[in-house]
């Protein structure tokens, strides 16, 4: 009988220890999987903003109080660009009008901006979710 006390010892160390084992097996492959998901589906967004990137190709700054300035907008990524995802700035403000319609891949939208704001020796910027373009009227 004292034989038989050190093999069932060491069979339930045994059993103990494969247990451990698979619990962290499946803990670590449930937590990398996870990971990867969530991994994947960041580079899957900002590839597609990479996508959306713009060029200001000429612009005309308009007359303060009398005629609207525009901006002529250059898509130079590979996505369509929402007119929702651009955004126009002269001298740090925010400009209402965007344009009417997406623009698509290497194509270039003309976009009016408000006439009641100078552009004159301020930047005018253009914004999309791949980066931004300015220069200083």
């Amino acid at each position: 009988m004292k034989g038989i006390t050190p093999v069932i010892a060491i069979v339930l160390l045994l059993m103990i220890t494969i247990a451990l084992v698979g619990f962290a097996f499946i803990w670590f492959q449930s937590t990398f999987q996870t990971t990867t998901s969530t991994a994947s589906s960041q580079i899957d967004k900002q590839t597609t903003a990479f996508g959306k990137t713009v060029r200001i190709d000429s612009y005309t700054p308009g007359v303060q109080g009398t005629t609207a300035g525009t901006v002529s907008i250059r898509n130079v990524g590979s996505q369509s660009i929402l007119a929702a995802e651009i955004a126009i700035f002269v001298g740090g403000l925010k400009q209402n009008n965007v344009p009417s319609s997406p623009i698509d891949a290497n194509q270039v939208a003309l976009v009016s901006f408000d006439g009641t704001t100078s552009c004159s020796g301020k930047s005018l910027k253009v914004t999309a979710p791949g980066g931004s373009d300015k220069v200083v009227c």
